[in-house]
Formats: C-alpha cells, structure tokens, sequence
C-alpha cells in the first residue's frame, strides 16, 4: 500500500527517520489536487481546498509501519486520496495512497500557497 506525505516524514526532516527504520520504499514526488496544506512553523496539515495543490512524496508501507504512522499522526485522519507522480523510481502513473488529513481547524496557521512544506521558509504562505 502507498501512503503520500506532504511534511515533516519527507526526505530532509526529523521524522523521515521513521519511513526509513520501517523499511519503507521510496516511490516518487508527487502531488494531490483539491488539498491546501497550513503550517504552524514546524509543522503542516492538509485540507480540501478546491484549485489548489499539495506536493510531496509517496512510499510504499507495510499494514505494521502504517499502523505506527497511525499512532504519530494523531491530529490527523488518513484517507485514500489519487497522486500524480511527477518523478521516482517507477512509471508515472497516477496511484492510489493515504494521506493524512487535518482534522484541528486551519485558524490560525499560515496557508502554503505554493503547497510545497518548508519548515525553515515562511515566505510561501499567505494568510
């Protein structure tokens, strides 16, 4: 099964150790449409957002790491969700993954307007 992560689990952040220790494989970048993804500084979720567009990366994940990635996203509600894969290992085509979804209000966080998640840069959000 596929699981498309859009923040702190990409490559290049703290918690992608997670995806790495649990045997993980690496897929490709790509996106979801109709989702706008909020950050608080360090950290971001994803909303339904008509025209708007979320970047990140899929893996493929066995049932006892998506049940682990259950337990760290506690803010968050996994839904199945299409992605483009726009790069990786494999052919392009669109997959099925889950996603974890936001489930606190966005009050309040930034919105990331170009939908790709830096947890050192600010200058893409809006309000």
């Amino acid at each position: 099964m596929y699981v498309f992560v859009y923040g702190t689990l990409q490559h290049g952040h703290g918690l992608n150790q997670i995806l790495l220790a649990g045997d993980a494989k690496y897929i490709g970048g790509g996106y979801v449409d109709d989702v706008r993804l909020y950050s608080w500084g360090m950290c971001p979720a994803a909303y339904r957002g008509q025209g708007s567009r979320a970047w990140g990366e899929v893996y493929e994940v066995n049932a006892a790491l998506l049940k682990r990635l259950d337990a760290i996203e506690v803010s968050y509600e996994r839904e199945r969700m299409l992605v483009v894969i726009t790069e990786g290992l494999v052919n392009l085509s669109p997959v099925t993954a889950w996603i974890y979804m936001g489930i606190i209000n966005p009050v309040g966080g930034h919105w990331i307007t170009d939908g790709v998640f830096r947890s050192w840069d600010d200058t893409n959000s809006s309000f």
